[in-house]
């Protein structure tokens, strides 16, 4: 396949949230994206943030299907205990479908999801990790942290059993050592560009004691400072060697010792690799002996595969989804989380009958949401309410749903002075309620039956609607740079755990607020969020934003896509967490 072919591939599953906002950026940096093109792309898709991700941010789903990932500090776990019956024991082996397969083992030079799940098996140790279950922010690799008067200065207290698979010790050294390494520029890490605003310097104070010291406070700062040092090398062995030369740096490719949960065993490229339970592994060694990842050439095989027993977990493509379900063989796990895909409808507040909330609401009335949830998901959409998904602490629990209800858009519509004319198109001054509805990329048939459904049900209140299907890279200039004679566009954006979404703060630029939707009690709002540091009074600000942009109705929210994953049933152990995905892999055990 092309590049372009690939990327518009890409995009769709981004889209579709097929894909997490991690995997979308480390693909398409595989194809050579630069990073501003990367981030100009998210921003066209409605991305929370526009800084990137770092590895380990979100569970491998889909055709790149991994065990429970553990995630950077932004979505991994806090020690969990598994729910399935039975009693944990030592020894099988795990084997995971995927269909592509990594590039590097190094942890600050990939920029592929297939490689982020090997080195998360083998080198995540961040020092805070956000509980599945909380959402809060809680001492991983850390005993503890102090933060100093002014919150400038956060102070870390490793663990004492903190050891690499040789047995030597993990030190804060250890840690400041791989930040000097991975934050100087000739080295090239690709996701420095989003911890330097953030991160002034790294300190080891003593062996056990790591000073980090900010830039600038903000709430996300702590999050910031915990994915950029969630990957620790092992000083003693890395220190004489070239940071990214394989030839001479044989650890690139096959490392030798590391601090994770699994080491490898051997990686043979498009084939398979394997990993072994480390037993120096601080939270205690994993109970499946080996995991081996096997990779196929296309997703209808690895569906195949699981289908058959030759493998023990995957993430199927949606379509799939529901015969694999009914496998009695298979335990299927729909996980909410809190960084999933929103899909939503974007109106364009720059056109004078948008720029009437009645006749937001009214639109927002005639669409059948939950219609749309029952036929276009496969089983493994819900329903979104508002910008916050409901396993994030931002939500707002009295949202308006904007239940389908065409008597009341009417009446809204008829509020704001539409009124119907003799063709049945609502009139206004003279004026007809035209609308344009713009989706893509064209090729996507979902994206197309939503602006189908949009034209059908708007029309019924009395819109003349024209859709217009664009290839994705004209969708997001047009709703960008203009021209601005569209009425509404489908798309998608990515949540984050973090409701720091930059939509609608004050200088986010149509690369973002591509609604043009301008409201300065909310801009507010958000920068008052940014900056407090108290989750119960950032939860009120955020639930006060959430709850002006519901009643507003710049956006309409349509539904959101569950992570899924079907697992053999010999695999015990796992627990879908209450708001991010699966429990850890050295959590689970292989039965008989």
């Amino acid at each position: 396949m092309s590049t372009d072919g690939e990327l518009q591939r890409l995009l769709r599953s981004l889209t579709m949230g097929r894909l997490s906002r991690r995997q979308f950026i480390v693909r398409a940096a595989a194809l050579g994206l630069s990073t501003s093109a990367i981030a100009a792309f998210l921003a066209a898709c409605g991305s929370s943030s526009a800084s990137t991700p770092t590895a380990g941010a979100t569970a491998a789903s889909g055709a790149t299907a991994a065990p429970s990932r553990a995630g950077g500090a932004a979505t991994g776990a806090a020690p969990s205990t598994a729910a399935s019956a039975g009693t944990p024991v030592n020894g099988g082996e795990l084997k995971v479908a995927t269909t592509t397969e990594g590039t590097t083992l190094h942890p600050y030079k990939f920029t592929d999801t297939p490689s982020g799940a090997y080195i998360d098996l083998m080198y995540l140790l961040p020092l805070l990790r956000y509980d599945k279950d909380t959402l809060e922010l809680k001492p991983y690799a850390a005993a503890s942290v102090q933060k100093s008067a002014d919150n400038t200065t956060l102070t870390f207290t490793l663990r004492d059993n903190l050891q690499f698979s040789d047995g030597t010790p993990i030190t804060a050294t250890d840690y400041a050592w791989t930040w000097s390494k991975a934050s100087d520029k000739a080295n090239g890490w690709p996701n420095l560009g989003s911890y330097t605003p953030y991160i002034a310097s790294v300190k080891d104070i003593d062996a056990k004691t790591l000073e980090v010291k900010l830039v600038t406070v903000l709430a996300i700062s702590q999050e910031k400072v915990a994915n950029a040092l969630q990957y620790v090398l092992p000083k003693h062995v890395w220190e004489n060697l070239d940071w990214s030369d394989p030839n001479t740096n044989p650890n690139i490719f096959k490392p030798t010792v590391v601090p994770g949960a699994y080491t490898l065993v051997e990686w043979k490229k498009d084939q398979n690799a394997t990993f072994a339970a480390n037993d120096k592994f601080f939270l205690g060694r994993p109970h499946i002996d080996r995991i081996t990842f096997r990779i196929y050439g296309n997703a209808n095989v690895a569906t195949q595969a699981i289908v058959n027993g030759e493998v023990d977990q995957y993430g199927p493509e949606p379509e799939n989804w529901p015969d694999l379900t009914k496998n009695p063989k298979l335990n299927a796990y729909p996980t909410d989380a809190a960084n999933l895909a929103v899909t939503y409808i974007g109106l364009n507040t720059r056109m004078e009958a948008l720029k009437d909330k009645n006749v937001r609401q009214a639109l927002n009335y005639a669409i059948d949401k939950n219609a749309i949830v029952d036929k276009l998901t496969y089983q493994i959409g819900k329903r979104a309410t508002q910008m916050y998904l409901p396993t994030s602490w931002a939500a707002d629990p009295n949202a308006n749903p904007y239940p389908y209800d065409l008597a009341k858009a009417k009446q809204l519509l008829d509020t704001a002075g539409w009124k119907p004319g003799a063709s049945g198109v609502r009139e206004k001054n003279g004026q007809p309620l035209k609308m344009l509805v713009l989706f893509g990329p064209n090729t996507t048939p979902v994206r197309e039956q939503l602006a189908t459904i949009a034209q059908q049900q708007w029309k019924a209140i009395g819109a003349d609607v024209e859709i217009r299907g664009l290839e994705f890279g004209a969708l997001l200039k047009q709703t960008k740079e203009g021209p601005y004679d569209w009425a509404a566009y489908v798309n998608a954006y990515i949540a984050g755990v973090d409701p720091d979404t930059i939509w609608f703060k004050k200088d986010a630029g149509p690369a973002f607020n591509r609604s043009d939707y301008q409201n300065p009690h909310v801009q507010d709002l958000y920068e008052q969020g940014l900056k407090e540091l108290d989750r119960g009074k950032r939860t009120v600000i955020y639930q006060e934003i959430s709850r002006t942009l519901t009643d507003e109705s710049p956006w309409i929210w349509l539904y959101y896509e569950l992570g899924h994953q079907v697992i053999n049933k010999r695999v015990q152990g796992v627990r879908a967490s209450k708001a991010l995905g699966l429990n850890d892999v050295w959590e689970w055990w292989i039965q008989g």
